[in-house]
């Protein structure tokens, strides 16, 4: 199963989001062992890098890139992306963009903490410990 993931599970993750920051962890390690397919947005790598180089110098922010871009798909952010998201029916742009990548990369789950962006996806979104908890149910 290819699940993209949102860009605020990263930084749960990175920024050590006490509340959240276990659930991310947890489901980056299923898709580092490869019992998950895991997918990132263009954008939300160079996301990731703004922020992880406030907190981290520009050695270490590049090597967890390096590490993210081992262990993840990264899905381009094109022209037909773009057009896709602009007609979208999404009330978030950023969260249109991610939505069809998603779709054209064939995902079947967005992991977000922002679900109230994807209302109106055509894929199944989820916070990282519902998706977690139906893992668990389903093994």
């Amino acid at each position: 199963m290819k699940i993209v993931v949102n860009t605020n599970i990263l930084l749960d993750l990175f920024l050590d989001r006490k509340l959240f920051s276990d659930e991310a962890a947890e489901l980056i390690s299923l898709i580092d062992s490869g019992s998950l397919e895991g997918a990132l947005v263009a954008t939300t790598v160079t996301t990731i890098h703004y922020f992880l180089e406030k907190y981290l110098d520009t050695k270490q922010a590049l090597k967890i890139l390096n590490r993210l871009c081992g262990i993840f798909e990264i899905l381009p952010v094109n022209r037909n992306v773009i057009e896709m998201a602009l007609s979208s029916k999404l009330p978030d742009f950023e969260g249109a963009i991610i939505h069809e990548a998603a779709c054209l990369s064939g995902a079947q789950t967005i992991i977000t903490r922002n679900a109230k962006h994807f209302k109106k996806s055509g894929l199944a979104v989820h916070s990282a410990k519902e998706f977690l908890s139906i893992i668990e149910k389903n093994t």
